[in-house]
């Protein structure tokens, strides 16, 4: 919600604007990455859990970004489902990351 707000600042231009690759792009991964590093332990044995807990992750965002009236209908319609599903694929692709990195640590030990 912080870089869209900043995105509609006048003074933000560049990388902060909601029109930007960056907000398309950058955002959905931080909303992707960041369930599956608070709840990494609890979505080890499941595949479904780390797609879905960013995917909803990115509903709980657009919501509260049509909600607070940052965005509107029309925006959610265009940017939600690639934003959600975007979010979704990062949180699958980081959980596999992290499952591999903590074999090859329990292998090491």
């Amino acid at each position: 919600m912080l870089f869209r707000i900043l995105g509609g600042m006048e003074l933000m231009h560049g990388a902060f604007t909601i029109y930007s690759l960056t907000f398309v792009w950058v955002v959905p991964l931080c909303v992707g990455i960041i369930p599956i590093l608070i709840a990494r332990k609890e979505m080890r044995n499941s595949m479904s859990k780390q797609f879905f807990y960013p995917f909803f992750s990115g509903i709980v965002f657009a919501i509260m970004a049509f909600s607070s009236g940052l965005e509107d209908i029309m925006c959610l319609l265009i940017l939600a489902m690639p934003f959600i599903a975007g979010a979704g694929t990062v949180g699958l692709v980081l959980g596999i990351i992290l499952d591999k990195m903590d074999e090859r640590k329990e292998k090491k030990k």
